[in-house]
């Protein structure tokens, strides 16, 4: 065989193919003699023969009532689009509408806060010019205290 293959020729080749058919299969003369199956090894197939047989036939309902289901549907959903279309957009505006208004307050909270540390760790002339800012406020509206 090996002569066959370092020939190149293609009959080497389908030899070759033919005896890995054969060994898979169990057909080659040369392959050893195959076990018979175990006393384990057939209980374990009659007892999961049935299960996997009701399993593949309860998969079978369950792909039959989603095709019926299907068929109901279609047409309520054909009849009932001028109504369901816009419905799902104005839920659609109402979500977007929540999560951008939840983002936004975020934001802003954060900022306020930055905003908060940042003037609590302010120290020289940078504090000076709040304090300034402040006591012109304070002069604007007439003397009323404003808190720090």
């Amino acid at each position: 065989m090996a002569e066959n293959t370092l020939r190149g020729s293609s009959e080497g080749y389908a030899a070759d193919a033919m005896n890995t058919v054969k060994d898979y299969m169990g057909m080659n003369n040369n392959s050893p003699p195959t076990k018979d199956p175990t006393t384990q090894q057939i209980i374990a197939v009659a007892a999961l023969f049935p299960i996997g047989a009701a399993l593949l036939g309860l998969s079978g309902l369950t792909f039959a009532g989603t095709i019926i289901g299907i068929a109901v549907a279609t047409p309520l959903f054909v009849l009932f689009s001028p109504v369901i279309v816009p419905a799902a957009l104005a839920v659609a505006l109402a979500v977007t509408g929540v999560v951008a208004s939840g983002a936004f307050g975020i934001t802003a909270l954060s900022s306020l806060y930055w905003l908060a540390e940042y003037a609590r760790r302010m120290r020289g002339p940078a504090r000076e010019r709040v304090e300034h800012g402040r006591w012109r406020v304070q002069e604007h509206l007439g003397g009323q205290k404003i808190s720090s």
